[in-house]
């Protein structure tokens, strides 16, 4: 159903534009088409794009930081499916601003610790463009969102990332809402170990 889709190539377009040394646009839309309870996942909305931007290149950073390659779990989810998934109200994931990812060998702690550890020495981020990212509203109200710091150094667009991170016993959730915060769901995930949950699973918690 992806190769039918109607923005497929603006949308490889855009991601072509933020030139990601790791990460593809079939990886970026990990779920996207997916069906649960008869609902199937839509892709982002064209207006929203923009959205996912500072995320991707904050993982890509990453990526190059651990020199482990990263899988990508989740990202865009529509109102419709994001509750399928146990995901919260105002999930960053409708906003097509979070994404869950697993750093082979590294634990999912360890890689929440290196986004914390950036978010508070106040790190920047090169991008070859300027993002704009936009509100989303969903039924529940709007996600709640602030605009990064933004800065042109020798007509490099930087920004400064802040975002949320999760603790999660079988990955981490990463998104740059634009002000930091964390969450420990790791003891939540061992309580309920023999619970069948896939790896996109989101807590109902702040994510």
């Amino acid at each position: 159903m992806l190769d039918t889709w109607n923005n497929l190539d603006a949308f490889k377009e855009y991601i072509r534009l933020l030139d990601l040394q790791h990460f593809n646009y079939y990886e970026i839309l990990t779920g996207v088409f997916k069906e649960r309870e008869g609902i199937v996942n839509a892709p982002p909305p064209v207006e929203i794009w923009h959205n996912i931007g500072p995320s991707l290149l904050v993982i890509d950073e990453l990526r190059k930081t651990l020199d482990v390659p990263i899988t990508i779990n989740s990202t865009y989810r529509s109102p419709e499916y994001n509750p399928l998934l146990g995901g919260a109200r105002k999930s960053q994931h409708m906003g097509f601003v979070a994404i869950d990812i697993n750093a082979r060998g590294v634990s999912p702690t360890a890689v929440a610790d290196q986004l914390i550890a950036w978010q508070t020495e106040g790190k920047w981020i090169q991008s070859p463009v300027k993002l704009t990212p936009v509100d989303v509203e969903v039924p529940a109200g709007v996600i709640p969102r602030e605009n990064l710091k933004t800065r042109e150094v020798n007509g490099q667009w930087e920004f400064r990332y802040k975002g949320g991170v999760g603790y999660y016993s079988s990955f981490t959730h990463m998104d740059t809402r634009g002000v930091t915060v964390k969450w420990d769901n790791r003891r939540h995930d061992s309580l309920n170990e023999q619970r069948s949950r896939s790896l996109t699973a989101e807590s109902v918690i702040l994510d």
